[in-house]
């Protein structure tokens, strides 16, 4: 196999990187493993922040388009929740701000099952001061503390001060097959809760995916970001960027998602 140029080692291992992607050798299955390089993040991140200051794109379907700027009162807003307050290059400090309390990042989200706390959300406040954490709300709405997470809250059921940002089962989805629950359904359980960062249920884009495949994820997941952007009211909206290792698909996934109400994007 060849390679346009040697990456820097990382734990031990050489890092060859090609184009947009790493190439990364499995010493077990004596293959290589093909990752994107950090660059190609950087590039999709820049499209999210991009969008979200003011310039949306108009995007055909099933090409990139060239951007638009739209009038103010045209564009889509959900609650602006992210600021940045110091830079060193690259690097940021920023504020996200919620109905309850202010998260400083880069911020470490714990993830607390609901059904099997290992750490009570008490005492990750208390004793570790998480400002934010993180539950499914697919577990919640199937699980054994429905009915108590409708009608006290979702703060109020973990025991918790701070920001909750609640999953949407997208994960379980991908992992174990379609789940019983649509994107319409787990946004209006999120708002119904009171979950401060409500997420969308995106389709996962797997490596191995080929680009029809990844090309239908990032359509199903564009619809599913609108309909959740229609059905999120006052709730504080996580969009999500898909498109497997294809990285004009990202691109166009994170200028469609982004240009939409969504708060946050996650990459």
């Amino acid at each position: 196999m060849r390679f346009a140029s040697r990456g820097p080692m990382r734990g031990g291992r050489r890092v060859e990187e090609k184009s947009s992607h790493v190439w990364i050798p499995d010493l077990h299955s004596r293959s290589s493993v093909r990752y994107p390089t950090p660059s190609m993040w950087t590039k999709v991140s820049r499209i999210i922040r991009g969008a979200g200051a003011g310039s949306p794109p108009h995007i055909r379907s099933g090409e990139i388009g060239k951007r638009a700027r739209k009038p103010k009162s045209e564009r889509p807003h959900g609650p602006r929740v992210f600021e940045v307050r110091d830079r060193d290059g690259l690097a940021r400090i920023g504020t996200i701000e919620t109905r309850h309390g202010r998260v400083t990042t880069p911020a470490l989200l714990p993830v607390v099952n609901p059904n099997r706390p290992i750490v009570s959300p008490a005492d990750l406040a208390k004793r570790f001061h998480a400002e934010i954490l993180i539950t499914n709300a697919y577990i919640l709405g199937r699980g054994p503390s429905r009915d108590r997470v409708l009608r006290e809250g979702v703060h109020a059921l973990l025991g918790f001060p701070g920001a909750v940002m609640t999953d949407s089962g997208a994960f379980q989805s991908h992992v174990y097959g379609d789940v019983d629950v649509t994107n319409a359904e787990v946004i209006e359980f999120q708002k119904s809760i009171g979950t401060d960062l409500g997420t969308m249920l995106d389709v996962f884009s797997e490596p191995s995916h080929d680009r029809d495949r990844a090309f239908a994820d990032i359509d199903e997941t564009i619809r599913r970001a609108k309909e959740a952007d229609s059905l999120r009211g006052d709730m504080a909206l996580v969009g999500a960027v898909q498109g497997g290792l294809h990285p004009d698909l990202r691109e166009r996934c994170a200028r469609e998602v982004s240009s939409l109400g969504v708060s946050i994007c996650a990459i």
